[in-house]
């Protein structure tokens, strides 16, 4: 729960909240998936797809090869998330994805299209590296580093694997294309509770077993965004601040001038 309110993530819960509901959801439906209930699972996604139409996406969670990852090549994943990181900041090969854009357009995704052109012909943005996104960052890459350690005192549970599995695809593609439009990165956010669900397993394991300094440093990375953001909204503020800044319904001046109309 406090990973929830506190995370890199919080304040995008409460932004999408029908596509994070469904996440929620996912995270239970996980069991369905290992025990290859396909049924069960469909029906899942068409309950999902009434909530938010990229749902249709989880379909591919159901054939994605998931396999127990070998704790003792846990370097493996931080440096498929350092890479996919790298490789994204400059994402030059979207070019060569050009077809797609007539793809889409052939379906009858014009929306879709119109926003995707700019990137095939080489338009990208940038986010930049301030402390927000670095937080963030950090935190995939404590969830993906620490994921030998959990495996080692957790090796009897069925779905870390597949817990595993989604966060690392989900952080991966991510920052492939973070530089590219949001359309692309926003489906990932059915993914990227996983990783607090790492985290979650870390924080205990590292409480069970007295190690406070990794714990109290865990929670320091992954635990901070939230007062961080606010602060920096309160005493830096920008012209997107009162998005971040909790604040009351009766706060809002079209709430008096409704009281008043009655």
């Amino acid at each position: 729960g406090a990973l929830m309110m506190l995370g890199p993530y919080s304040i995008n819960w409460f932004t999408f909240m029908r596509q994070w509901t469904v996440t929620c959801m996912l995270v239970v439906a996980v069991a369905l998936i290992r025990e290859r209930k396909l049924w069960w699972y469909l029906l899942f996604v068409a309950i999902s797809i009434l909530l938010h139409r990229s749902s249709v996406l989880l379909l591919l969670l159901y054939v994605l090869p998931v396999r127990k990852m070998s704790r003792w090549r846990w370097w493996v994943y931080p440096t498929l998330l350092a890479g996919c990181t790298l490789v994204g900041l400059y994402p030059v090969w979207m070019t060569w994805l050009r077809p797609i854009g007539d793809y889409l357009l052939m379906w009858g995704y014009e929306k879709y299209a119109y926003a995707l052109t700019p990137v095939l012909n080489g338009e990208f943005r940038f986010v930049p590296w301030g402390l927000m996104h670095t937080l963030t960052f950090l935190t995939e890459f404590l969830a993906m580093c620490a994921y030998g350690y959990i495996r080692r005192h957790h090796s009897d549970d069925a779905d870390l694997p597949y817990y595993m599995t989604f966060a690392l695809i989900g952080v991966c593609v991510e920052n492939l294309f973070n530089n590219t439009v949001f359309f692309l990165t926003r489906p990932l956010d059915f993914v990227a509770v996983f990783v607090l669900i790492l985290i979650a397993y870390l924080c205990h394991d590292l409480w069970q077993r007295g190690r406070r300094v990794l714990l109290a440093t865990a929670c320091l990375i992954s635990m901070s965004y939230v007062y961080l953001n606010v602060a920096k909204a309160c005493y830096f503020p920008t012209e997107n601040a009162d998005v971040i800044l909790y604040h009351f319904v009766t706060d809002d001046e079209w709430f008096f001038l409704d009281q008043s109309q009655k």
